[in-house]
């Protein structure tokens, strides 16, 4: 049995106003009637109260661990691993949208603890698994000019979303995060006022 299927069966055992006195805990940034704790369980305020059971999501390396969470207008299924780095980890993101992908330092995707978890990027994925990209000739899909430069500073001080500027540019949210990455663009919010530099 993984860590989270312990913790969850940890978890039925007590109540939810027990954990909250021992254990920092945050509502869920897209649903408040999420509740997440810092050691990656969810408790959901729907039908009087219950703790999220995890999923485990398989593919060929590794095991996932997910939870099946409404969104705005349907349900979905979201990885603990990028609920617990959004929620408690140093990082600019307003969304987990406009997030990388969130990896494990040592290799092992039960290991959920946060200073376990890293953001790193689909190249480095491929690489670290010597898989090729799909296309090897492939360019970024914004160019590094100062006017671009200036242009997105703007749009995040304007408050857009990766999602935004990329549907502005024509290219993925990925390829908008890359674009900042490399140009070391960052912002930081200050009372009510987000500042970019």
């Amino acid at each position: 049995m993984s860590y989270i299927e312990k913790l969850y069966q940890k978890n039925l055992k007590i109540t939810f106003e027990e954990k909250k006195r021992n254990m920092r805990y945050k509502e869920v940034s897209f649903n408040p009637n999420y509740l997440i704790f810092k050691d990656g369980s969810v408790y959901s305020t729907y039908f009087g109260g219950r703790w999220l059971k995890p999923f485990a999501q398989k593919n060929k390396n590794k095991t996932h661990w997910t939870y099946h969470m409404r969104m705005t207008d349907n349900r979905r299924m979201l990885y603990i691993a990028r609920l617990l780095y959004f929620h408690f980890a140093k990082h600019s993101f307003t969304t987990m949208s406009e997030m990388d992908l969130v990896s494990y330092k040592n290799g092992d995707s039960n290991d959920l603890r946060l200073k376990n978890l890293f953001l790193t990027t689909q190249a480095e994925v491929n690489k670290a698994a010597k898989r090729r990209p799909e296309n090897r000739d492939a360019q970024a899909k914004i160019k590094d000019t100062k006017k671009n430069i200036k242009v997105i500073k703007k749009f995040l001080e304007l408050g857009y979303s990766y999602k935004k500027i990329g549907f502005l540019y024509g290219c993925s949210e990925m390829s908008v995060y890359r674009f900042i990455k490399r140009n070391n663009i960052q912002r930081k919010m200050v009372g009510d006022k987000i500042l970019v530099n």
